[in-house]
């Protein structure tokens, strides 16, 4: 495995051969919520490999649903980056150095991960880095002692291969000579949360498609994607609705939607309100019991604003999962849950390969316009439904 190292004298791994002698692990994940998904499997591998260790993990600020991790078997504390208030942040970095930590780990390919891999002072700190991010690589080279180097985007743009993130993100892993064979997703939900939405689902039904509302299936600003206008998605629920056609019964939809997408959600509300009895369950009315929102001769149900573990709870009781690319396809990845996932035209190479639904059935659909993407969105679910894929 080729490696780069550190400015200075190569540093031998020799000092973690004896892995049971190794005491404190630390690992940092600035990342969203589904790199934290996709990086399961290396919190398991690093308990297992390292089985005296105390291992802290600390991730992003706000970013994140801390109960998903602080429910992991896998560690012993967790701590946020907080670079937003470098008192808080230098206060805590203190107390993790304090306990001399023989390794720290940078699971995603950030500045951010390698610099507080540096400033917790391990004698070891491995990561990847992607060889095109030249200034990057400069300054990890400071920060790191090992480092994998990897592709990103040009390579791809190039036609050479791309490694998915999960098995991507175990290569410092393979280098310490650590197990890697089990690359399964692990979601930590608990028992309250899977009460509350199979309450939910007693009620309305068990949703046969669940649709996650993101402005990514717009064109996020990004002028490179086709503009989708809100009809159009709306037309696509009304025919995923009635897709068996007008004699069979009507199918049951889960759509889900975080607070950005609130307004959005309640456009969408409005204009099927109009063909079709929806109902609403919104997570910040705490007030509301399961049974005040759901409604057994809805066809629609709009879940929002949901905390995170009820939020996965949900999406395990449905069939399909169709979500533009985001949190909410690795979600359902873990959970084992067939995915549609609507990819945008920008880098498409690279994320395609990179951030594919792991290890579960899936379509990749590559956004084009509505014209073009609708059908192939309409024909797969067609399939999944029916156990065809």
């Amino acid at each position: 495995m080729y490696v780069i190292y550190g400015y200075g004298r190569p540093l031998s791994l020799d000092g973690l051969a004896n892995k049971n002698e190794v005491k404190h692990v630390v690992l940092s994940s600035t990342g969203h919520l589904g790199d934290l998904i996709l990086f399961t499997p290396c919190l398991r591998i690093v308990r297992n490999s390292f089985p005296s260790a105390e291992i802290s993990i600390c991730i992003a600020p706000k970013r994140l649903d801390v109960n998903m991790v602080k429910n992991c078997p896998y560690i012993d504390s967790c701590v946020e980056h907080r670079y937003d208030d470098m008192s808080v942040h230098r206060e805590m970095v203190a107390k993790l150095r304090a306990k001399k930590p023989e390794l720290a780990i940078a699971l995603p390919t950030s500045t951010l991960d390698y610099k507080f891999c540096s400033q917790v002072k391990a004698k070891y700190r491995i990561g990847r880095i992607m060889i095109e991010r030249f200034m990057r690589l400069f300054f990890a080279r400071f920060w790191m002692t090992h480092l994998i180097p990897i592709g990103y985007r040009p390579s791809a743009k190039l036609g050479v291969p791309i490694t998915h993130v999960v098995p991507g993100a175990t290569l410092p892993l393979k280098m310490l000579g650590c197990d890697c064979s089990d690359l399964s997703l692990e979601l930590f939900l608990d028992e309250p949360s899977r009460k509350y939405a199979a309450e939910v689902f007693a009620h309305f039904g068990e949703p046969d498609i669940a649709l996650h509302l993101h402005q990514r299936l717009f064109n996020n600003g990004d002028p490179n994607n086709p503009i989708w206008e809100y009809r159009d998605l709306i037309g696509l629920i009304k025919q995923l609705l009635n897709a068996d056609g007008a004699e069979k019964k009507e199918r049951k939809i889960l759509i889900t939607y975080g607070p950005f997408e609130a307004k959005i959600a309640d456009s969408f509300r409005a204009a099927l309100a109009e063909t079709t009895k929806v109902c609403v369950l919104d997570g910040s009315q705490e007030t509301l019991a399961p049974t005040e929102v759901s409604d057994a001769s809805a066809s629609i149900l709009f879940a929002g604003n949901l905390p995170f573990l009820r939020w996965a709870a949900m999406l395990e009781h449905t069939k399909l999962v169709i979500t533009p690319d985001t949190g909410s396809v690795h979600v359902a990845a873990a959970l084992h849950k067939p995915v549609i996932d609507i990819f945008p035209v920008t880098h498409y190479a690279w994320n395609v390969q990179s951030y594919y639904p792991w290890q579960t059935p899936n379509t990749v659909i590559k956004k084009d316009t509505p014209e073009r993407t609708i059908p192939k969105i309409l024909d797969s679910a067609q399939k999944f439904l029916n156990n065809q894929h």
